[in-house]
């Protein structure tokens, strides 16, 4: 489906249209499945995570924004799902297993702590000499969307240009980071 139509669909659903809902389903299922199995690789989760998900929008339509970004809202709801159920999983594990010591082996030990955070700080001044190269316009995109956190809509009208153009600079100062030979291959 298209966007435009998708936005249809899930405003007659959100009003009580039960075929809204099939072609909804039908519409993301896939999409979603791809998505959530990239996620976890535990066929049977993500199934029984879509399957909730739908059952949730379902039970819980009148509460649901009709204005909403249709995909995101979906692609993050079933992320927020398999992430509980893959910690209520370990959880369970660990607690059938009674042996407190599991706690203490899978806990990262303070060597490795200090390693990833040794590479985080090198990752971040990296990039942060790399956004300094960047031409004024595309350091202060990034910061609106990415530290700021604000949707294209908004960063277009604080900066006064079009929505279009806020995603243009925003593709090409990523791609431009991308780009950097100085930046380790976790970027890309």
């Amino acid at each position: 489906m298209k966007k435009a139509i998708e936005q249809r669909c899930w405003s007659a659903f959100i009003n009580g249209s039960d075929t809204a809902f099939r072609s909804l389903y039908l519409a993301f299922v896939d999409r979603l499945f791809s998505f959530g199995y990239d996620y976890c690789q535990d066929r049977e989760l993500v199934k029984d995570a879509i399957q909730d998900l739908f059952i949730d929008l379902h039970r819980y339509r009148s509460r649901l924004d009709p204005d909403a970004e249709l995909t995101a809202y979906l692609f993050t709801s079933l992320r927020r799902k398999l992430h509980a159920s893959l910690k209520k999983t370990r959880n369970q594990k660990l607690r059938e297993s009674g042996d407190p010591e599991l706690d203490i082996l899978t806990a990262p030990t303070l060597e490795e702590n200090i390693i990833r955070k040794e590479k985080e700080t090198e990752l971040t001044n990296l990039l942060s000499k790399e956004m300094e190269r960047l031409p004024g316009r595309q350091r202060e995109i990034l910061y609106l969307r990415y530290i700021r956190e604000m949707s294209y809509q908004d960063i277009a009208g604080t900066m006064n240009i079009s929505v279009a153009t806020s995603r243009t600079l925003v593709y090409r100062a990523v791609r431009q980071l991308r780009k950097s030979a100085t930046l380790p291959i976790l970027l890309r």
